[in-house]
């Protein structure tokens, strides 16, 4: 998935131009949504390993454990141009 990430930005002229003409924003902000995609991308790709990760807080009288679980399907309705 990191390498996929990184290949967003090879092709990051020829990418922001279908972006600017299918939004009409300017190449200059296309590039810059492509930069944040890919940086996205790769930071939740660094939390994979975390996702079944379980912190213990000692403690009296019981320790706790802390962990995060899915809890189903999330929708989400964000503007093209946000």
């Amino acid at each position: 998935m990191t390498q996929a990430a990184g290949a967003i930005m090879e092709n990051s002229e020829q990418e922001a131009g279908i972006l600017s003409r299918e939004n009409g924003k300017v190449v200059g902000e296309s590039t810059f949504d492509l930069m944040g995609l890919a940086k996205r991308f790769e930071l939740a790709c660094g939390l994979a390993e975390e996702v079944d990760a379980v912190e213990v807080l000692p403690g009296p009288p019981t320790e706790v454990h802390v962990s995060h679980k899915p809890m189903g399907v999330v929708t989400i309705i964000v503007p093209f141009n946000w």
